[in-house]
């Protein structure tokens, strides 16, 4: 078994390298069998826990290592403050064994019974009675810690940077061994746990004294203390007595983030000369920034050097009033790798129509690989006339990956018309994964009337997946008014096995009654094997014959129709043969119909001619056609209208007739003909529609339980959920939830969520709450948001505003931020001032942001400027535009309110000057 208190010491070690290497350890051994069984223990709060788990949405991905094992390899619980419900009903029963338990009980505030166990309670009387210059100490460490040094804070540090947060009166009082008293005072146990500054053991002989800051001191730092911007003597003292590089990095990105530009450039020239190529970079947009752009393009160059082009780049792109510096700015940064500023300079001439010098920069930066310079260079290109050149810079681009420059340019040749060249472009985007040139000029050729070629782009765009164009090009030439282009590519679809196309026009004009128009398409359609086109052929040119007096001709279409067992076409052979009194041939036709599925009309056609038109003899006829096809109702129903006619032994006869075989749920068997054609499919390319989407059978929940367990053990984290969508698309909720509840063991909340907004929009707000709270015991922080605002609409504001803190502390301010906008459109407005002073204390600085406007609005300018100064030194540094807004509108004569965007703000929230 291995304990890891405090895990981010180790995760998060000040040497990136300890940390991989302890994590990639810690992995092999996990992943060992032969060294099984393994347990691995750890303990870390919140905010490291988000830092090391969620996945940046930018720039490097610097814990990879430490997110596999922590997310996916085992297990995490989410130790809740307080003891709460039947939390504490359970401590309350164990209490009783256990006197330490009981005590607790009595004593602790709120629930806090771990706190109070672990010597809390005393350890924060010994900080709020502390000694002004143990206190002082204690802010110091507190500052250090929460703005990003390591835990190991060193005696020197700590005694220079104290010194600013003691007034002259009392620093003068304490005397000149202040500090060793201070240390003194902080490293006393508090009931056998450790002191607020425990001393930590010496490395090495050379090495100086350092002390650690307990870890819930420094939790309550980061709730309370975030909206202070240190002294400058903490800033001062960072520089003079340097920690580990990754510290001061931490906290030169952390003045930065205050505006403190003057210590943040001191700390980044530390972390610059250590060989930290991103303090390099800041350092040189910092000098920029004041101004000084040579010291700027100094340091970008040394940074551009060490592999960080970036800076350049960014310089090439700010550089005011000099194009041609702007331009070799630019080039540097192309040559150190960094293609950007050479395109942007390109679209900005190419902007105030200087195409020349544009696709001179554009030249530039497309040798240098950039595919937007390619694409706008080949754009360029093809408006001057120059299609070669256009069309190599094309194919150049895509040869690199970048497929827009030959899409574009397929495009705007086939606009011009130039379709040949368009063709060769489009099929080579096309064997690249790019089909819209192919279907563009498709669709262009069809108009264009030449249909060979945009019959050939179009069942190349089928062969790469792209289906139905030629029916959309059939329909485009239908809507025209072209007769022709609409045949050729129905003729087209058709030859591929889609008779769709045909059967569709065909009835688009049988509604505007063009019944040569409907034939032509079924004809179309019935020469490629679709059988219910052949039938309406036939009935619609059997139509013709007799209109002609052709009923030899109308017969001989109709017997064909009704070879394929149509029961339409059997009955009107039936009527011709009666209509030339052909009774027994008629009706040979009639129980063929019958049997071709006619039937239950006829036994309608029988109930009505009995009840209605009192023709009996008709009636029975049409009875015994049903009747001999073996339809269940037509023969009860022909004896009894034999016997009501008198012909009592033709019913005794029916009578003592076997009754004909039929289907167990009663429905005729298939007549001895081929299929009809109403059941044969209309296309050959068509598919009859899927059984299993319309009725789903019932899931095995056993199986896909047993199927999330297994998959869950074998690493396949993503099964859970998987499963859980597919027993809630069979309406089976209960069992997704359940796993939800798999998958949020195994760190996927995915599903837990979804559910939990469905429950939400149903108005279930206890089954919300439940779904969201699985997922934010998984360490979801956007349930937890969601858990706040359920609260706060509910009429509980101290459990919202305590999930919203928890939400931000692990990384989703929006939680802090959602509430307090909530609270202010609700009329709130004491309320969402008073948690976003508190949410900006715990260093959420864009909470306050929110408010500055209210503050605005009500008259009050000073309030709205002491809002946005608190915001900035919170670490929000978008409020530093507003502060300088408010800060120039309230002294106008103050001409030092123009240098803060420059030079920045000193520790007390003077303007700095220039440095």
């Amino acid at each position: 078994m291995i304990w890891l208190n405090e895990a981010q010491h180790y995760f998060l070690s000040p040497e990136p390298a300890v940390a991989e290497r302890i994590t990639a350890g810690l992995r092999t051994l996990l992943r060992d069998r032969r060294r099984g069984p393994v347990l691995v223990m750890a303990t870390m709060w919140p905010q490291y826990w988000a830092s090391l788990t969620l996945r940046p949405v930018t720039g490097e991905d610097s814990f990879s290592q430490q997110r596999e094992l922590l997310a996916n390899t085992g297990e995490h619980t989410v130790v809740p403050t307080a003891f709460t419900g039947a939390e504490l009903v359970a401590v309350r029963a164990r209490s009783a064994e256990d006197p330490r338990l009981a005590d607790a009980l009595a004593r602790a505030v709120d629930g806090e019974v771990t706190q109070y166990l672990a010597g809390v309670p005393e350890l924060v009387t010994r900080y709020r009675t502390a000694p002004a210059g143990a206190l002082a100490l204690i802010h110091a460490a507190m500052d250090f810690r929460r703005l990003g040094h390591a835990p190991a804070l060193s005696h020197e540090l700590l005694a220079e940077a104290a010194e600013g947060y003691l007034g002259a009166s009392t620093r003068y009082e304490l005397g000149p061994g202040w500090f060793q008293d201070a240390l003194q005072y902080c490293a006393a146990p508090c009931k056998g746990a450790p002191g607020p500054l425990a001393a930590l053991p010496s490395r090495s002989p050379s090495a100086g004294r350092a002390s650690q800051l307990s870890d819930y001191l420094e939790q309550h730092g980061r709730r309370t203390r975030g909206g202070f911007c240190p002294p400058a003597s903490f800033w001062e003292a960072a520089v003079r007595h340097p920690p580990d590089l990754m510290s001061v990095q931490a906290l030169a990105w952390s003045a930065q983030k205050r505006a403190r530009y003057r210590h943040a450039a001191g700390l980044h020239l530390i972390a610059a000369e250590a060989g930290n190529v991103s303090s390099l970079s800041a350092l040189a947009v910092l000098r920029h920034q004041t101004g000084d752009v040579e010291g700027a393009l100094r340091l970008a160059h040394a940074a551009a050097a060490a592999g960080n082009p970036s800076v350049l780049t960014r310089l090439a792109l700010t550089h005011d009033g000099d194009a041609e510096a702007a331009e070799r700015i630019a080039h540097a940064a192309a040559e150190a790798g960094d293609t950007r500023a050479l395109a942007q300079l390109g679209q900005r001439r190419e902007s105030v129509g200087d195409l020349e010098s544009a696709q001179q920069i554009y030249r530039a930066a497309a040798e240098r690989r950039d595919s937007y310079a390619l694409a706008r260079l080949a754009a360029l290109r093809a408006q001057a006339g120059d299609a070669e050149e256009a069309e190599s810079l094309a194919l150049t681009a895509a040869e690199q990956g970048a497929l827009q420059p030959l899409i574009d340019l397929a495009l705007q040749c086939g606009i011009a018309h130039d379709f040949t060249r368009a063709e060769r472009l489009a099929r080579t985007a096309a064997e690249l994964g790019a089909l819209r040139p192919l279907i563009d000029l498709a669709l262009r050729c069809g108009d264009a009337h030449d249909f060979t070629r945009a019959e050939q782009l179009a069942l190349t765009a089928e062969k790469k997946g792209e289906h139905g164009l030629l029916a959309v090009m059939a329909q485009r030439r239908q809507d025209a008014g072209d007769a022709e282009g609409a045949k050729h590519f129905a003729r087209a679809a058709a030859s591929g096995g889609d008779t769709s196309v045909a059967m569709g026009l065909a009835e688009q004009r049988a509604v505007i009654h063009d019944k040569a128009g409907a034939e032509r398409f079924h004809q179309i359609a019935a020469e490629a094997g679709n059988l219910k086109a052949f039938v309406l052929l036939a009935h619609q040119r059997a139509q013709r014959r007799l209109a002609e007096g052709d009923t030899d001709g109308a017969e001989q279409l109709l017997q064909a129709a009704a070879e394929t067992g149509d029961a339409a076409a059997f009955r009107r052979l039936a009527e011709l043969r009666d209509h030339v009194g052909d009774t027994e041939g008629a009706d040979r036709f009639f129980i063929a119909a019958a049997k071709a599925g006619a039937a239950p009309d006829f036994v309608n056609r029988a109930n009505y001619l009995d009840n209605y038109a009192s023709n009996l003899t008709l009636a029975s006829r049409f009875a015994r056609f049903a009747a001999e096809a073996g339809h269940p109702e037509a023969r009860s129903l022909l004896i009894s209208l034999l016997r009501e006619m008198g012909r009592d032994e033709e019913a005794a006869r029916w009578t003592a007739t076997p009754q004909g075989e039929a289907t167990p749920n009663g429905e005729l068997p298939v007549p001895d003909s081929e299929e009809p054609a109403s059941a044969a499919g209309e296309s050959k390319g068509r598919h009859a529609p899927n059984e299993l989407a319309r009725h789903r059978e019932p899931a095995d929940e056993v199986a896909i339980a047993e199927q999330s367990e297994g998959a869950v053990e074998e690493g396949h984290t993503e099964t859970p959920t998987r499963l859980g969508y597919r027993l809630l698309n069979a309406g089976d909720i209960a069992g997704a939830e359940r796993l939800a509840r798999t998958a949020a063991d195994a760190g996927e909340v995915s599903l837990a969520l979804h559910l939990g907004d469905q429950r939400e929009s149903a108005r279930d707000r206890a089954g919300a709450e439940r779904l969201y709270r699985v997922a934010a015991d998984a360490g979801s922080t956007i349930a937890l948001g969601r858990l706040a605002a359920i609260r706060e609409r509910t009429g509980f504001p101290s459990q919202a505003e305590e999930l919203a803190r928890s939400a931000a502390d692990a990384g989703n301010v929006a939680a802090i931020t959602s509430l307090i906008q909530a609270r202010a459109r609700a009329g709130d407005f004491e309320g969402a001032e008073r948690f976003a002073l508190e949410a900006g204390a715990a260093g959420h600085g864009d909470a306050l942001v929110f408010l500055v406007q209210y503050r605005e609005r009500s008259g009050d300018a000073a309030g709205a400027e002491r809002l946005c100064q608190a915001a900035v030194d919170a670490g929000h540094i978008g409020a530093l535009d507003e502060l300088a807004r408010l800060r120039r509108q309230a002294r106008p004569s103050d001409l030092s309110v123009d240098e803060i965007l420059r030079f920045g703000l000193e520790p007390d929230g003077r303007v700095s000057p220039p440095w």
